[in-house]
């Protein structure tokens, strides 16, 4: 299924940011202005927005069951000198690393990779 720019606009925030789209994302959406590297543009400013740390922080809580984090517990016999303090450095500095990954597509290392839909579909 080949999206238009309109529902490319609709979808896109809440996948990136939790929300509903901006005024923009609207706006390029209803000209049909969301393709090619404007859409990578689109997608590079959502990942600078402060709303995109809602898709840090649910990503990797489903991913990697970061937000289970404190229903565990180290063996205090083995970590004596583990504290609070230190399991929420441990959740910063994942979610800074997550941040750092290249999630963008301008990256050159780009992890997620996007596909051209199959024409057999």
């Amino acid at each position: 299924m080949v999206l238009d720019g309109y529902s490319v606009a609709s979808r896109l925030p809440y996948f990136l940011w939790n929300s509903m789209p901006d005024e923009r994302l609207i706006e390029l959406g209803s000209k049909h202005q969301l393709g090619g590297g404007r859409l990578i543009e689109e997608i590079d400013r959502m990942l600078a927005d402060p709303r995109s740390d809602r898709f840090v922080k649910d990503c990797l809580g489903q991913w990697i069951d970061l937000r289970d984090i404190n229903f565990t517990s180290p063996d205090r016999k083995l970590y004596p000198e583990f504290r609070n303090d230190l399991r929420d450095a441990m959740l910063l500095e994942t979610r800074a690393w997550f941040r750092e990954m290249p999630i963008s597509p301008s990256s050159n290392r780009f992890c997620f990779k996007m596909r051209k839909p199959s024409r057999e579909a």
